[in-house]
């Protein structure tokens, strides 16, 4: 009995110890965290000083207060705003020589500032690219850092001088003038000036919002004046989804003393569920739902996309304007031609709005809204644009370089509405140059009335190299519902020709992807009555995907990489269906894989691992008890040693 105390004593201790042990190492590990934590910070923080300190002598060294002749130095930017080449849209300015002038005025005005020279601005950015260890010396790469500084100025001047106009847009096209595509887009509505729709620059108070090239402009929004919080009660009780108290609130907060305050509370009631308060907004807002701030997100848009018809009817009666563009330059309604939303794209026709989504829009993009529509499927919406005037191809087709009515088509393709196919069609609309291209996207379209339609065209197939990717587009619409439709579509391309004979020299066939991908898992199987019908249309999917590929001449043993056949992967998956089939088509149950396994081997120990579902799911056990009967074992294997 003393030994055993003793012995207890001495275990008592060795488990303090290593207790003790283990929590020093505890604190010893989260000491040594916050140690690295804390060095790193300070060694990031002694980098950010070691970095700003070179570009503050940088821009010592390259500023000059005494910059020359500024007529000399106006003329200089001048020509340099000249060569940029801009595109002006709803000009004021008649031409880019006047604008080019007041953003020569701003740009020498900064100069003599800053004491700094574009040319010497350049130099500067050059000079620190070059001693930046991520440059790895590349003149060339810091020549283009140098550029897109210099280019940062310019478009900073000229964004300055867009506030001397009411409204103007300007491009940096690429390429040519008349290009639709643009390294950027500068836009002045209200007081402000927007840079591919996101704010800028503020007029009044000649800010902007960031400046990412040091040394030439340096006035900068603050956070606090560019992301402004609303800290009211009628923000805290709207957020906290108490809009009773919320609505009470509103005759205590005044309207238009903060107007991006105003327009951020319309947009926030402009979404479900609490726009059926949006009407009390409007009142309070004395019916004003158009705003000059937030340019881009307007009450309407957000409406549109996130609430119900009634609130989008509430904003049209106020007014709304209904060529107001969205951040992406569009229209609204483009938004709700691709919601599909048709009582309201009727309700925008109604007041006003143009169905070729060209009037007010900045995208310059012709047909949005139709392409909007074909793309979504949303043939009813589709309809009612064309029956309002819009167009399949522009009038004045030099205004839209770019257009190509095949574009329309292709949209239309993956929409996959078989009616919006035809009418294009009827009228002289042409498919996409290759065939691959058309039955990809139709197939991307998962409608099989669409897809008989092409038959029926007797639109041609693609390359037979090509047929595999078609398989495979197909293939991967096996969730759930779509497998019922995948099944159907490949139903339709193998009876009009879709051939996978070019399979035979691949290491996996369809038939080896079809029995892994497609057909269905049984330990997720739901045993549920609309299930059933999904669950048949993947085996009957992998049962054609198998006969295809036989059909075609590939070789019914044919291994993949881990030199397995589609008999041993039918057998692994428990699918005694395509066991059946493999075997009445010729498969060899005696050839063994890579692991020296044959099917049969892989039916058991496959079963034999998945014991542990045995009790939830019956039927798993039993179909591999048929799978092994149908490979000629005793299914009382399956009990035999079963793995844990």
């Amino acid at each position: 009995m003393k030994f055993l105390k003793q012995f207890v004593a001495i275990l008592a201790g060795v488990i303090k110890f290593i207790w003790n042990a283990i929590w020093f190492v505890v604190v010893l590990a989260v000491l040594s965290v916050y140690a690295y934590s804390w060095w790193l910070h300070r060694d990031y923080e002694q980098q950010v000083a070691a970095e700003q300190a070179e570009v503050d002598a940088g821009i010592k060294e390259f500023s000059d207060k005494k910059i020359g002749d500024v007529t000399e130095l106006q003329n200089d930017y001048r020509a340099r705003c000249l060569n940029l080449e801009l595109a002006i849209h709803d000009q004021e300015a008649n031409d880019t020589q006047s604008l080019c002038e007041k953003a020569a005025e701003r740009l020498s005005v900064q100069s003599q500032s800053t004491g700094m020279t574009l040319a010497n601005f350049e130099r500067l950015h050059i000079k620190l690219c070059r001693s930046n260890s991520d440059s790895d010396d590349d003149p060339q790469w810091c020549a283009e850092e140098g550029a897109a500084a210099l280019q940062e100025a310019m478009r900073y001047g000229l964004t300055a001088a867009l506030c001397d106009y009411e409204q103007l847009r300007v491009r940096k096209p690429y390429g040519a003038r008349e290009s639709l595509e643009y390294d950027w887009q500068l836009t002045k509505h209200g007081k402000r000036v927007y840079n591919n729709a996101s704010l800028l620059f503020d007029c009044e108070t000649g800010k902007y919002s960031e400046v990412g090239y040091a040394g030439f402009y340096d006035s900068i929004m603050t956070d606090e004046e560019q992301y402004p919080e609303y800290d009211s009660q009628l923000w805290r009780d709207s957020y906290q989804e108490d809009y009773v108290a919320a609505m009470s609130e509103l005759k205590n907060t005044p309207f238009g003393e903060n107007p991006d305050h105003d327009v951020e509370l319309m947009n926030y009631y402009a979404s479900s569920p609490q726009s059926i308060h949006l009407p009390k907004l409007i009142k309070w807002a004395e019916g004003q739902v158009n705003f000059d701030v937030q340019y881009y997100q307007q009450p309407l848009h957000v409406a549109i996309q996130y609430a119900d018809d009634d609130a989008v009817f509430h904003l049209l009666n106020a007014g709304a304007d209904v060529s107001r563009p969205t951040s992406s330059g569009d229209m609204p309604i483009s938004l709700a031609a691709q919601e599909g939303k048709l009582n309201i794209v009727k309700a925008l026709l109604e007041k006003g709005a143009d169905p070729n989504g060209v009037v007010g829009a900045e995208s310059a993009y012709f047909a949005n809204p139709l392409l909007a529509a074909a793309y979504g499927g949303h043939g009813s919406v589709f309809k009612a644009l064309t029956q309002a005037g819009a167009l399949l191809e522009p009038i004045q087709p030099e205004q839209y370089p770019n257009w190509d009515s095949k574009v329309l088509m292709s949209a239309a393709l993956q929409g996959g509405d078989a009616n919006i196919v035809r009418f294009l069609k009827s009228q002289s609309i042409l498919m996409p140059d290759k065939p691959e291209r058309v039955w990809r996207y139709a197939l991307e379209g998962r409608n099989p009335e669409l897809i008989q339609y092409l038959i029926d065209l007797k639109q041609p197939l693609p390359v037979a190299d090509e047929h595999y990717d078609l398989y495979s587009i197909i293939a991967k619409q096996h969730d759930n519902e779509a497998a019922i439709v995948a099944d159907r579509l490949f139903k339709q391309l193998l009876s009009y020709g879709l051939n996978l004979a070019g399979e035979s020299g691949k290491p996996s066939s369809a038939g080896h992807h079809a029995i892994v991908y497609v057909a269905p898992n049984n330990i997720l199987e739901q045993k549920t009555a609309a299930y059933a019908e999904v669950y048949q249309s993947k085996l009957r999917f992998a049962a054609r995907a198998v006969d295809a590929v036989l059909n075609a001449g590939v070789d019914i043993d044919h291994v993949n990489k881990k030199g397995n056949t589609m008999l041993m992967l039918a057998a692994r998956r428990s699918h005694p269906e395509l066991v059946k089939l493999l075997l009445a088509r010729g498969a060899d149950p005696k050839v063994r894989n890579a692991e020296g396994l044959t099917a049969l081997d892989i039916a058991v120990k496959e079963g034999r691992r998945l014991t542990k579902f045995w009790k939830r799911k019956a039927h798993l056990k039993q179909r591999y008890a048929e799978t092994i009967s149908q490979l000629g074992g005793d299914p009382a294997e399956l009990d035999a040693q079963a793995e844990s």
